[in-house]
């Protein structure tokens, strides 16, 4: 399973570069074409790539054709990437779930969408995509760019999405696509048609429609008016509104807070439950139109929380982290949890460590108040040194299949060739190139 951008390698990306912006179906080809061109076997950073993936979006905005597709027979409702991503998080998705069942077979590939899961601010997309003409799995990027364009009840969405997928083989490939529309009012029921017109190369028609009804969760969201200003280093925004549902929240605003590309400084949040447990940050992204900057933070809900509180985070890209003290990581017995102390707010969590073959396989988490919180904005690095000589995570064939085989979108892993060696020390930094903005926290009842 891997993050959508995981492909960008071998280009030096600053993670707050992009931004959401509506294409042109020209516009959408120029991208694919690109996205092929970067694609190589060198291996992106764990750390860099979850920002990367998540922060990186499409808007699509095409024309629809509505379809009638048949019913597929024996399709598995809840994939790998619902489980790890979504249900291992939050056991409540399971409870929302809209089986489609449909597949649709067009020029020898077949498209089978699976389920749905929707509340106000997110579509979870869980589809299959089999090429039988051709080996798919060097060649996936327009897996990810379904659908072409969609409708909720006859009204077309230019919407931003994101995608995580997993190959079943080498001609098939699972996409969970993450389909951002909090901005649109949407009925509780929705009558829903996506277009999908071209795939590798092919023109076809392997649309669908189906129907989802959110309205159970509707009534179990919360929307508060926030209107709290944020200001530091020249960096100005405000809070507007936060929309907290049973799965999903999202902190919307306005101001250029996470768009400071040219100043390498940006400011994004961290969110947790009355029980100090930190939400999956599931991405960011800005809406410039009308010469006002829109922007919004994703993340996926723990479940039967009381409250949710939020915290902006300041992140100076440009200034350097200095080393902590290395302690020693001991791999010749059974993984112990390690936490490396960076201040009193964070601490970073060795959750687990072990070796496969000449490689050491180490689970991170990062630590909030004591508390573990899941993937998020705060990237607090570690470095590793091998009998006193620091290395760097390996980069290798067999890395990117170990980082492949045991990764999920929730929490990083890092991957070091250590070959023999057992003499080996871990660290981390100080995080000196963040501030955890306690004072502008907003905390939201839910219940």
């Amino acid at each position: 399973m891997k993050d959508i951008y995981e492909i960008l390698n071998d280009i030096d990306i600053d993670e707050k570069e992009f931004e959401e912006a509506c294409v042109s179906k020209e516009d959408k080809a120029r991208i694919k074409l690109n996205l092929r061109k970067t694609i190589t076997k060198k291996k992106l950073s764990g750390k860099k790539k979850a920002i990367i993936a998540a922060t990186l979006t499409f808007i699509i905005c095409s024309s629809i054709i509505s379809v009638n597709p048949a019913l597929a027979n024996g399709i598995p409702v809840i994939g790998d990437l619902l489980n790890k991503n979504l249900i291992s998080v939050n056991k409540h998705y399971k409870d929302y779930i809209d089986v489609i069942g449909k597949t649709k077979s067009d020029q020898g590939i077949d498209v089978t969408f699976e389920s749905a899961v929707a509340d106000d601010n997110e579509l979870f997309l869980n589809f299959i995509v089999k090429n039988n003409n051709k080996e798919i799995k060097d060649d996936y990027v327009d897996a990810l760019m379904i659908p072409t364009s969609l409708k909720v009840n006859g009204e077309r969405l230019d919407i931003g999405s994101g995608a995580s997928w997993e190959f079943i083989d080498n001609n098939t490939v699972r996409v969970l696509q993450k389909i951002h529309w909090s901005q649109y009012e949407k009925k509780d029921k929705m009558n829903i048609d996506m277009d999908v017109s071209e795939l590798y190369g092919k023109k076809g028609n392997w649309g669908v429609s189906f129907f989802v009804d959110k309205s159970k969760l509707v009534k179990n969201t919360v929307k508060c008016s926030v209107n709290k200003k944020i200001g530091i280093n020249g960096i100005q925004g405000k809070v507007d509104t936060v929309i907290v549902s049973p799965l999903t929240v999202v902190i919307k605003g306005t101001g250029d807070i996470n768009k400071y590309v040219e100043k390498k400084q940006y400011v994004d949040f961290i969110a947790f439950d009355d029980k100090g447990c930190g939400l999956l940050w599931n991405g960011s992204g800005n809406d410039n139109s009308a010469n006002l900057s829109r922007w919004s933070t994703r993340f996926i809900n723990t479940g039967n929380s009381n409250s949710i509180t939020v915290i902006p985070v300041y992140i100076a890209t440009n200034q350097e982290q200095k080393k902590l003290p290395s302690v020693k990581l001991d791999v010749s017995t059974a993984a112990k949890p390690l936490v490396l102390s960076i201040n009193a707010d964070i601490s970073l969590k060795i959750k687990d460590y072990f070796i496969e073959g000449d490689y050491l396989v180490i689970k991170e988490a990062m630590q909030y108040n004591g508390k573990e919180s899941l993937r998020n904005v705060i990237n607090i690095p570690t470095y590793l040194a091998v009998d006193g000589n620091e290395i760097k995570e390996a980069t290798d064939d067999i890395a990117k299949n170990l980082y492949n085989k045991y990764r999920n979108d929730t929490q990083p892993i890092c991957i070091y060739k250590i070959g023999k060696s057992r003499n080996i020390k871990i660290g981390t930094y100080d995080g000196s190139n963040l501030t955890i903005m306690k004072d502008k926290s907003i905390t939201v009842k839910t219940k």
